[in-house]
């Protein structure tokens, strides 16, 4: 299991963040796509099929994150996204194929989650 803070920036200033992560910190310093690419490779080359949790900060801030998640499963690995999930939208649930009865799941499970805050 990888769990890869893949960014400091961050939409939410958390106190219990434990890098610290906010919407003061900028992209400066983070990886190149080209080189999250290449430390994927290297780490699929040692384990063909690993957990990556790519995480931060939110990781969905990164304008290359599918492709970092795609690149990564489409060779073997079991990707996982730590979002805070205020930036999640449809569009970005459906980035990757899934079976109807994951998506139904999935949907399931966000019905749960969600319907709290229904009621209020």
């Amino acid at each position: 299991m990888i769990a890869w803070n893949l960014t400091r920036r961050c939409n939410l200033e958390c106190a219990h963040c434990y890098i610290a992560a906010g919407p003061h910190e900028s992209a400066t310093g983070e990886l190149s796509t080209a080189e999250c690419l290449r430390i994927a490779r290297e780490i699929l080359a040692v384990n063909p099929s690993p957990m990556f949790i790519l995480s931060g900060g939110e990781p969905l801030l990164r304008d290359d994150l599918a492709d970092i998640a795609r690149f990564a499963s489409s060779r073997g690995a079991t990707v996982v996204i730590g979002t805070n999930g205020t930036l999640l939208t449809s569009e970005r649930m459906l980035l990757h194929p899934i079976s109807a009865r994951s998506r139904q799941t999935l949907a399931d499970l966000l019905r749960a989650l969600l319907a709290p805050l229904d009621a209020e």
